[in-house]
């Protein structure tokens, strides 16, 4: 630890009170610091200035005077006290508050990215999970038209805000224990932090802050391609055979086709399935009807 000397006279009070700006009251280019060493039995406060370390009292209760003991020369009694009591508060603050800053909406916005693929921020826009437009202040598990809450989170009796909020993003099991959501978690509270800010900032309405922010939204299949509109389907031993209204037949291996529905307004019309590709070079695809019944209507069981 470094020696300890006097204060010297040209220190200027200012320097005192000035690193209340940081949240750590660091300043960055003079390296000053405030802050309380010592045993607990002495609790002597000291301040580092650069490679010096300056006594400044025995006690937190000796503060006050000993710092006026050094800077009342020329300032006046009257403006020593609010500053040496203005440095007094910086000391009690940094003993007792956490370095977190508050969180920062724009920042948020990256925030956001991740949680996309699963959640969009337009009214009534379901996705894997619930819209989290109009979030703020609502109770867990009641997005209107959202239909796949766990049992747990309707039960919840949560009501969305930053406290609750923070406990989910930091680990949504440990809020709603045996709740559904596939989420591990953001453990550093800054950008949870900044998340809330913008879900916040987005149930009141700042839609510049949406932005470019689609989300995984879906390709719209109401006006379907001659070349993706499927015509008719069949099935015979593990293949399905897709002709489409351009005349083309795909053959697919039943393990690599998935049969789809879409009820929303990006969904086909009714009576006209669409069919989609969706990975390893077009060996995989999808059929997308308009609703559950065509499926069984639309494909035969015939082998040719």
């Amino acid at each position: 630890m470094n020696r300890e000397e006097p204060m010297p006279a040209d220190l200027s009070i200012r320097k005192l009170i000035a690193p209340v700006v940081s949240p750590w009251f660091t300043r960055r280019r003079g390296v000053l610091m405030l802050a309380a060493i010592g045993s607990p039995a002495s609790r002597r406060i000291s301040m580092p200035v650069n490679d010096k370390t300056y006594a400044l009292a025995d006690e937190p209760n000796d503060l006050s005077s000993a710092i006026s003991a050094h800077f009342d020369t020329t300032t006046g009694r009257v403006r020593s006290l609010i500053l040496c009591c203005a440095a007094a508060c910086v000391v009690l603050i940094a003993l007792t508050q956490p370095g977190i800053a508050a969180g920062v909406a724009e920042r948020g916005v990256e925030a956001f990215r991740n949680c996309a693929a699963c959640h969009s921020i337009t009214a009534g826009q379901h996705m894997t999970g619930p819209s989290l437009a109009n979030i703020w202040g609502r109770d867990a598990g009641t997005a209107k038209g959202f239909m796949r809450y766990s049992d747990a989170l309707k039960k919840s009796k949560v009501v969305w805000n930053e406290q609750t909020l923070d406990k989910w993003l930091q680990d949504p099991n440990t809020l709603v224990p045996g709740n559904e959501m596939r989420f591990a978690g953001i453990k550093e509270q800054q950008p949870r932090q900044d998340l809330i800010a913008f879900l916040k900032a987005v149930s009141e309405g700042k839609k510049s802050l949406t932005s470019g922010l689609t989300g995984n939204v879906k390709i719209s299949l109401k006006n379907p391609d001659p070349r993706g509109e499927v015509k008719s389907m069949r099935h015979c031993g593990d293949t399905y055979f897709i002709t489409t209204v351009e005349g083309r037949t795909h053959k697919a291996w039943e393990f690599n086709l998935r049969l789809k529905t879409d009820s929303s307004d990006y969904g086909p019309p009714p009576g006209r399935p669409v069919v989609v590709g969706t990975g390893m070079q077009g060996d995989r695809a999808a059929v997308v009807f308009a609703s559950f019944k065509e499926i069984g209507s639309f494909i035969r069981e015939k082998c040719e």
